[in-house]
């Protein structure tokens, strides 16, 4: 009898562990009856096509606010945007309620700019007294040491300008002379200078 009470204990514990491993596909979709399968990828791919985003990607837009699309993991940039979406047609009226589309602010105009200005960097250094030193050997230059961090590091470039075609054309030519690596260069337009 003791063997028998045994073998219904295995054979029940056998029986759980089954249910326990097919509860989760029950519960995935793959146990879904193949119509339903087929009308949810159709649904998908008219989603898709019409406006990028799947069913489910709707359905997390609504839930979050945001314009959610899970498509951007590939890309490895967030599903979701972080500005919340905005509807692109206003609230619909309620009977009796007056209606107005909403208004949009005028575009503002950008501030006036001035003519570009050329701008050298004269050369880069891992330590701060190496660019104040370098920076000293241009007297009589506009030059600033700006500090800026790259991969981690910080470096200190020496920048001359704003300079003339005249003033650009001595500064690489001294450069040159002096077997120094050359400037690069960049212009700027000012706003409101």
């Amino acid at each position: 009898e003791s063997r028998v009470a045994g073998t219904r204990n295995r054979r029940g514990e056998r029986m759980r562990r089954y249910l326990l491993l097919s509860v989760p596909i029950l519960l995935s979709g793959c146990a879904l009856p193949p119509a339903v399968v087929i009308a949810s990828y159709v649904a998908d791919g008219v989603s898709y096509l019409a406006t990028g985003k799947s069913v489910t990607d709707h359905g997390i837009s609504e839930a979050t606010g945001r314009d959610c699309a899970t498509w951007r993991l590939i890309k490895l940039e967030s599903p979701c945007k972080k500005e919340p979406a905005q509807r692109e047609e206003p609230a619909p009226v309620v009977e009796g309620e007056l209606a107005s589309a909403p208004q949009k602010e005028p575009a503002e105009e950008a501030p006036p700019t001035s003519a570009p200005h050329r701008y050298l960097v004269l050369g880069s250094f891992g330590n701060r007294q190496n660019a104040d030193r370098f920076s000293a050997e241009f007297p009589g230059v506009k030059t600033a040491v700006i500090e800026a961090t790259i991969d981690g590091r910080t470096t200190y470039r020496v920048m001359a300008g704003p300079l003339s075609d005249g003033e650009v054309d001595v500064l690489r030519a001294k450069l040159a002379a002096e077997n120094r690596s050359p400037a690069w260069e960049f212009v700027a337009a000012l706003p409101g200078a």
